[in-house]
This record gives structure tokens, sequence and C-alpha cells, in this order.
């Protein structure tokens, strides 16, 4: 397929939302990477230190019971951290929870069950209410572990090799060293991009250098909040679709059209007769007929069809208040 496309005029959108993401990099970088290397991996207070990470995260599951246990755990640890004299251990303790949680939905619970993502993001909840540091270490990874979730303008020359392209893009080498499957990239992919669109519902204005984003209906709400997931959306419909648009935009809309078609219900309807009308008909001359794409692609068409039939009457699979953990 091709990945070649001239750029347009109309990014103010997408240069909005790049700017965030960049503000997040430098608060990343200046906030807690610089400390966090101030204590070395082999350093044994680390390693104890991880070795209770992983093993709170891996015990985290939809049941809220254990969420809230798990919880309490991670707070009372960070809370003893936090008065700790090592320079550095609190910004690992961030650094180490934040790549923690990824990995669970690159290859763990996530992966498994895709509603746990929604719990994860309220045990992230109560964590960046005791420090905005988790906020901005848990995008940090999602950025970087995802493409999805900072979608972004790409030109590539003509004579640019599709392998160098769709490494760009995240692809990996498998074990054999050739490139993994377009099934394999999706659900690492899709997995980080559903705990991001969880995390953009956590409440209660925790706003970590995103303050570009505001909007009155729901102002304050969350990392970057439903302004962030609307800005989200925005960045997605002004980028010429690809063959990667149909599983973002419905691994995206299912965490997120709850919660969007509440806040911003007439706008919210228009999006999705915009998909019905124009989007879903240029989208489908650009995928790929690989099975994952013809998936993807299929449950976006189901999903649109059945909002503009009925609407969204009930939270997804696995929907989390924040305050319930």
């Amino acid at each position: 397929q091709s990945h070649e496309f001239e750029k347009r005029d109309c990014f103010e959108t997408i240069k909005v939302a790049w700017d965030c993401f960049d503000e997040i990099e430098k608060k990343f970088k200046s906030q807690i990477e610089t400390k966090a290397c101030l204590l070395k991996d082999s350093d044994q207070t680390v390693k104890d230190l991880r070795r209770f990470i992983n093993l709170s995260s891996s015990q985290i599951t939809t049941d809220q019971a254990q969420a809230t246990k798990i919880t309490r755990l991670l707070l009372t640890k960070y809370r003893e951290v936090e008065k700790s004299m090592i320079g550095g251990l609190k910004e690992k303790f961030v650094l180490i929870l934040a790549e923690k949680f990824l990995n669970q939905a690159v290859e763990g619970e996530i992966q498994l069950h895709p509603e746990s993502a929604f719990t994860f993001a309220a045990v992230s909840y109560h964590l960046i209410k005791e420090n905005k540091l988790f906020a901005i270490a848990l995008l940090h990874e999602c950025h970087k572990r995802s493409i999805f979730t900072a979608p972004q303008f790409y030109f590539y020359p003509k004579d640019q090799n599709k392998i160098d392209v769709l490494k760009k893009a995240g692809y990996q080498d498998s074990s054999e060293g050739v490139l993994e499957s377009s099934e394999i990239y999706y659900d690492r992919m899709c997995g980080v991009l559903r705990l991001y669109a969880a995390l953009l519902l956590i409440p209660s204005g925790i706003n970590p250098g995103t303050e570009v984003i505001q909007d009155e209906c729901c102002q304050g709400k969350g990392i970057a909040g439903l302004p962030g997931a609307w800005q989200w959306l925005s960045v997605i419909l002004n980028i010429p679709p690809s063959h990667a648009s149909s599983s973002m935009l419905i691994e995206f809309l299912e965490f997120t059209a709850f919660d969007l078609h509440r806040c911003y219900e007439k706008n919210f309807g228009k999006i999705i007769k915009y998909l019905k009308s124009k989007y879903l008909e240029e989208l489908c001359k650009v995928i790929t007929k690989q099975k994952a794409d013809m998936a993807y692609y299929r449950r976006l068409e189901i999903f649109v069809d059945n909002y503009i039939s009925n609407g969204i009457t009930k939270p997804p699979a696995g929907y989390v208040e924040f305050e319930t953990i």
C-alpha cells in the first residue's frame, strides 16, 4: 500500500496535538528521566523496588476488590519511597511502574482481557492524584510504545524501502529475524491504545502539561480528558486514511464513545455520520485484503451502523467509575 501523500494546510489541530506530545516529552526528560538516572538498575534498592512493582502490577485484574487492594499497596509503597532520602528513587518508582503498566498492555492482562484497561486506568487515577509525575510517565510510555497514541502525518520518499517504512511505523523483527506479522503488530499497537484511551477518561482535573486542551463541557477531566480524546479523533480524521486507520478508530471508539457521546452528543453524532458518509468509503480504498485489516474495518463499519441506529445506551464491558476503586 502507498504511504505517500501530500501535506495539507488544515493541520492546526494536529499541530496543537503535537505540541501536547512535545510538552509531555520535555517534562518527562526534565522531571523524571534525568533524576531516575541517578540510580543504576543494578542497585539492590532498585531491584527490590522493581520486584515489588512487578508482583503488584501483575495482580491487577478486572476484579474491583483486587484492584482496590493493589492500589493501596502501591500508594503505601510510593509514600514510603517519597520519604526516602535516596535521590532519584521516587522518579525511579514512577518510571518502573509506567513501564510495567505498558508491558501489561503489550503482552499481559490488557492483551488477554482488553476491558481490564479500565481497571489499570482506575489504579492510575489514584496514583496520579498522589503525584502528577505518574501521568507524565504513563503518557510518555504510551507514545513511546505505540504510534497509534500520537498519530502523525508522514511523508515517505518514493524510493524508501517498504521494510524501512513499516519499521518507522513500529513493526519489529520476530525472533526468527523476519518482520513480524500484521496481526502481532496490531495486537501490540492496539493494546497500548486501549490503555491510552482509558486513561483519557480519568476524572478530577489531572492535567500534567496539556493545558492547551480546554473544553467547557468536560473542563479539566483527566490526563488530557475528553477534550484530549476529541482532539485525537480530530487528528485521525485530518490525516489521509491508511491501512492502520480501521484498527486505530475502532479500538479507540469502543473505549471512549460512551463518554464522548455523553459529553458531545450532537457533535459526536456528526463525527459518526461523517465516518459513514465519507470516511469509510475512503478507508476502503486503502486497506489491504489481509485478514486483520478486513476484520478491523468490519468492526468499525458495524460500530458506526449500530450508533446511527441505536446511539449508545450503556457503557462498554469493564467500564469503571474511577472513584469506586
